[in-house]
């Protein structure tokens, strides 16, 4: 091969993959944009869901059962940080 036939062919290939990288970038870019729409479509549907009284009563009672499971150790913590 000649030094003009070798530069053919290495200008070709960078260009293949030159060309393979715009199709990777905007592909990536299309992904980005529409995990951004879905981002805020789930923020609306989380803030709906953890607003709603089932939700709300569910939490308060699961906080009550840890809370009394571990009331003896809290309130020996406590008094151990009061003395201190």
């Amino acid at each position: 091969m000649s030094a003009i036939e070798t530069k053919n062919v290495s200008s070709q290939m960078m260009g293949g993959t030159g060309a393979m990288m715009n199709e990777g970038m905007s592909s990536m870019m299309e992904m980005g944009a529409a995990a951004s729409v879905g981002l805020g479509v789930g923020k609306d549907t989380i803030k709906k869901m953890l607003i709603h009284p089932l939700v709300l009563f569910s939490l308060g009672a699961v906080v009550g059962c840890c809370i009394y499971k571990y009331r003896k150790s809290i309130i020996s913590s406590t008094k151990e940080a009061q003395q201190e």
